[in-house]
């Protein structure tokens, strides 16, 4: 396993260090203002719009762009530090590895500390989605497969690296509320077009296992973009079939309000009900992974006792 390196406090840096060329001159406040100018450029164009999170296959692929070879190593140090200190870092798919290259190439091979505020990992439930409003019973008594996955990764990665500071997160992804649409339209013979007035996002809630706060905020942001996306379609279906008095056009805006009212007052409370759920369960999950002496015995045990409920 790698070894742990010791965090360097920045803030304790000299006014002006050694050999930074014209940057010598000049005050850390001002050294720190050309660094988030330039963590901008790199790495914000780069962020989720949900969860404001960096990708972080290109964010590792920018910093080792980065001419190391013909910087200044302090200089670069202070770069790379403004550069993720106050930022969140999600990978793009559900496997860990380019986490840790991530992780170890900050902590390990700069000799620095891991100033990032969060550290996400996806999980994605897409064989769920089209029936979130509708679950088995068994998906709320325990959390699935892959929730458990993905917590042990994160657990993985916090113990390896003895990471402290990040604040681990899931991002949790439900698929696409039009999914759920086509699907209550399909069980009830209905038929409709929703190219073109449901434009939704994927349902995605992220979980803070070491922060509940933080993932009660998540949920209520995402059930809040979800509510005023349907409240959009809906109107945008009425105004359509407005100015379209045909009668396949009338029966068509018919069907898709009657999805979208279904999806409000059915599915949003029971996508949250699933949420809430799985939330308390990680959170207890990672306070009892925290509590253990043995923590791969800890998942074993888990696993056994949880049985195939709640598989997806």
């Amino acid at each position: 396993m790698p070894a742990a390196t010791p965090s360097i406090r920045f803030s304790s840096l000299p006014t002006g260090p050694p050999n930074l060329g014209l940057f010598d001159k000049l005050p850390r406040e001002v050294r720190d203002m050309i660094y988030g100018c330039w963590a901008d450029l790199q790495l914000n164009k780069y962020h989720d719009p949900q969860t404001k999170a960096c990708d972080v296959s290109r964010a590792i692929r920018q910093l080792k762009m980065h001419p190391i070879r013909l910087t200044n190593k302090q200089f670069f140090v202070e770069l790379l530090a403004a550069s993720i200190r106050t930022r969140s870092f999600c990978q793009s798919f559900s496997g860990v590895s380019m986490l840790r290259e991530f992780v170890k190439f900050v902590s390990t091979r700069l000799g620095v500390g891991f100033p990032i505020g969060d550290l996400g990992l996806p999980v994605f439930v897409l064989t769920f989605c089209s029936k979130y409003g509708r679950p088995r019973p068994s998906y709320l008594k325990a959390p699935s497969r892959k929730l458990r996955v993905g917590l042990r990764k994160l657990w993985n990665l916090h113990d390896d690296y003895k990471l402290e500071t990040p604040n681990f997160f899931l991002d949790i992804d439900y698929g696409r509320a039009k999914e759920y649409m086509i699907y209550y339209m399909n069980s009830r013979q209905q038929r409709g077009d929703l190219t073109f007035d449901c434009k939704f996002d994927d349902m995605r809630a992220q979980i803070y296992p070491r922060d509940k706060p933080a993932s009660i905020k998540s949920l209520q942001q995402a059930m809040r973009r979800l509510e005023s996306q349907a409240d959009d379609a809906y109107t945008a279906s009425i105004s359509r079939s407005s100015r379209h008095p045909h009668p396949d056009e009338q029966l068509r805006a018919a069907n898709i309000c009657a999805a979208l009212l279904d999806l409000k007052n059915a599915g949003i409370p029971r996508l949250e009900a699933i949420h809430q759920e799985s939330m308390d369960q990680s959170h207890q999950l990672w306070e009892a992974m925290e509590n253990q002496y043995n923590v791969g015995d800890f998942f074993s045990l888990m696993e056994s006792g949880l049985g195939s409920a709640g598989e997806d």
